[in-house]
């Protein structure tokens, strides 16, 4: 069987949410949010509370145009990644009134 050459392309995924916290509940902590850019990569969250709103974003972005990459690129992205999945591990911190 041939093999077929096939076209990268940039990668974007997106996630915004809210939610309306009751009024029973007191949110005393955010996660931060972040910036975090690599090789070719980058990721951008959000967390704010408008009055009784928690509103919610995150945008990550794939700019590298190469579907096969040399074993280095993994570990320049590793830091990346584990600072990517420990901002969508975060939590609000809330306590009930």
């Amino acid at each position: 069987m041939p093999l077929v050459a096939l076209e990268a392309s940039v990668f974007r995924a997106a996630d915004r949410g809210h939610i309306v916290i009751p009024d029973n509940i007191k949110i005393f902590a955010l996660p931060n949010g972040m910036v975090k850019e690599s090789v070719g990569v980058n990721y951008k969250s959000t967390y704010q509370l408008d009055g009784k709103t928690l509103r919610i974003s995150r945008r990550l972005e794939n700019k590298v145009q190469a579907n096969v990459r040399q074993a280095s690129h993994f570990n320049e992205l590793r830091p990346f990644t584990e600072a990517v999945i420990a901002d969508l591990k975060s939590q609000v911190r809330y306590q009930p009134l």
